[in-house]
């Protein structure tokens, strides 16, 4: 059976969808910690300000961050229909992280294919993460919230 939907019914949902995107927006601009010195009080890092602040002058204005959504609406509207759904815009936010863990390191396991196959064991994927020892400042065999803290930076991804 069809469903019929009044106009303010998909008013309504237009808006959501509008809203849902602005909060995109936000997350995907959202820092991954909140003290991380390269955020401004906002939470955009240096590149993504100056990535939406197209004429660079400084500062962004209402023009400037609505390209930057109708952009962001344009990629997650795929089927191209006016509107985007709760599935498009998770299928965005998916193949965006997939995109950043390729650019950092080539795959989300290959720092963990220790020996290259392109597979990973159950050894390989349960063994303690590459940088532990490095951030184990005091080689103890733990690492507090103060040492990943000071290690925030230091490592890939």
């Amino acid at each position: 059976m069809t469903q019929v939907h009044s106009p303010s019914r998909l008013v309504k949902t237009a808006l959501a969808s509008l809203a849902a995107v602005g909060l995109l927006s936000l997350a995907l601009a959202a820092p991954a910690f909140a003290d991380k010195p390269d955020r401004d009080k906002a939470g955009l890092s240096g590149k993504a300000f100056k990535r939406a602040d197209t004429d660079s002058d400084g500062a962004l204005t209402k023009a400037e961050i609505a390209a930057k959504r109708a952009s962001a609406f344009g990629e997650i509207d795929t089927d191209k229909d006016g509107f985007v759904t709760d599935a498009e815009i998770t299928a965005h936010m998916q193949a965006q992280i997939a995109k950043r863990r390729e650019g950092r390191d080539g795959g989300p396991g290959k720092r963990l294919d220790t020996n290259q196959d392109g597979k990973l064991s159950a050894t390989e994927f349960t063994a303690a993460p590459p940088w532990f020892d490095k951030a184990d400042a005091n080689k103890d065999g733990k690492v507090t919230r103060d040492e990943a803290k000071a290690m925030r930076g230091k490592r890939p991804g």
